[in-house]
């Protein structure tokens, strides 16, 4: 299974998906038409909103959305299909939802569950906030929507916590690049027992640092961008 950056291009499958999903708790046609719009997800809110697609073999069996509202961030889609409940679609994809708004800085995820998820968020770990919100349907009148939160940690500047991932994998990159500039140095060193590198009695070692960083910066050069951008098109999908 693979969580990925879902595309504009899938707005109709994943709409599919949610209203497959929301169906699967019993809800009347009557009821299924009146939430026909908020089921909908559209391709301009993927490419405004992280909105990220679980596939498994080929085949998308979920997706969640989020959305930043009144200085929060929230759940604005979460839905997996039927035939895929209970495989760890579901946690996979919250615990992507966790890194992401994370990664925005935010301490808190709020959720608008259906009464039938409620279950599942609380096992992984969200706590209700004891508000629930009035949503009665045709067939049960006195339904009630619960409100969680799922903690995420000491929150960071939201200029700087994005820019964390970025970072260690430009450590990464140079780490590669020291690696990398390690074996030519070595081989001169080897190669010659009695040049400037060393002598019967003694290494030079100013003369051999000297040659690792000559090696070393051309090759950072390469590495450490090639990691960023690398690690920038995963994270896109």
């Amino acid at each position: 299974m693979e969580i990925r950056r879902a595309t504009s291009a899938e707005h109709q499958l994943l709409s599919s998906i949610a209203r497959e999903s929301k169906s699967h708790w019993g809800y009347s046609d009557a009821d299924m038409a009146a939430w026909a719009e908020e089921l909908r997800v559209s391709a301009r809110s993927i490419e405004r909103q992280p909105t990220f697609a679980a596939e498994t073999d080929g085949q998308v069996t979920g997706f969640f959305q989020l959305a930043q509202t009144n200085g929060g961030i929230e759940i604005d889609h979460f839905w997996v299909l039927p035939a895929h409940m209970g495989e760890g679609v579901g946690r996979a994809l919250l615990a992507r939802a966790v890194e992401e708004a994370a990664e925005l800085g935010f301490r808190e995820l709020a959720i608008d569950a259906d009464p039938h998820a409620e279950a599942f968020y609380l096992a992984c770990g969200a706590v209700g906030t004891g508000v629930t919100v009035a949503a009665p349907t045709a067939s049960d009148p006195q339904r009630r929507r619960p409100q969680l939160v799922l903690a995420l940690g000491e929150p960071a500047a939201n200029s700087h916590s994005a820019l964390r991932p970025f970072a260690a994998v430009a450590a990464w990159g140079l780490l590669a690049a020291l690696l990398l500039a390690a074996i030519p140095s070595g081989m001169d060193w080897y190669s010659n027992p009695s040049g400037i590198f060393r002598s019967k009695l003694d290494t030079n070692w100013t003369i051999l640092l000297e040659t690792l960083w000559s090696w070393l910066w051309p090759i950072a050069l390469l590495t450490v961008p090639l990691a960023v951008v690398l690690h920038w098109l995963r994270r896109r999908g």
